[in-house]
């Protein structure tokens, strides 16, 4: 019935491919990742190191509420753009897009009137591993990207237009 598909023409690509803009998608989760496990290794930390009870909800709503300033600053600024394997994406940007939601985290913490219940340790462990993470996944993600750059698995669609026909 579909014979006419298997006719003489150009070997068809047996693999999947993805375009890079996949690479923007990918990006931003793996920021949101790097969110999730941050919190994940703090609460850790925090218990092995100091140990004392801290308002479990409060913090994981701050850890959110950290994410989201991240993701939509990051966002709104186009910065998933670069995300493209050739090293732009590890750069001051991320840095100072950390440093103002980590900012306007505290502002909204101390505004809604619970800093006194929230725990500057594990918030400051925190940021030390949400940091590190973020840079080292950078890192990570360039280099897979890249790699499947050079397989062939991530590449770019490309349109040649022309007055010929024969182009």
């Amino acid at each position: 019935m579909l014979e006419f598909l298997k006719e003489k023409g150009a070997p068809r690509n047996r693999h999947v491919r993805f375009t890079s803009n996949v690479l923007r998608s990918a990006g931003i989760i793996n920021d949101a990742l790097c969110f999730m496990l941050a919190f994940g290794l703090s609460a850790l930390i925090y218990a092995w190191l100091i140990g004392y009870y801290y308002d479990f909800r409060l913090h994981v709503n701050g850890a959110v509420v950290m994410a989201i300033n991240f993701l939509l600053i990051r966002i709104s600024r186009d910065a998933y753009s670069d995300f493209r394997g050739q090293g732009d994406d590890v750069g001051q940007g991320a840095l100072l897009d950390f440093l103002v939601a980590a900012t306007l985290t505290a502002l909204t913490i101390t505004e809604f009137g619970v800093l006194g219940d929230f725990s500057r340790g594990l918030g400051a462990i925190f940021i030390i591993v949400s940091l590190a993470l973020l840079f080292v996944s950078r890192m990570v993600f360039r280099k897979t990207a890249w790699f499947l750059m050079e397989l062939g698995a991530i590449g770019q669609r490309v349109a040649i237009y022309g007055e010929d026909g024969a182009i």
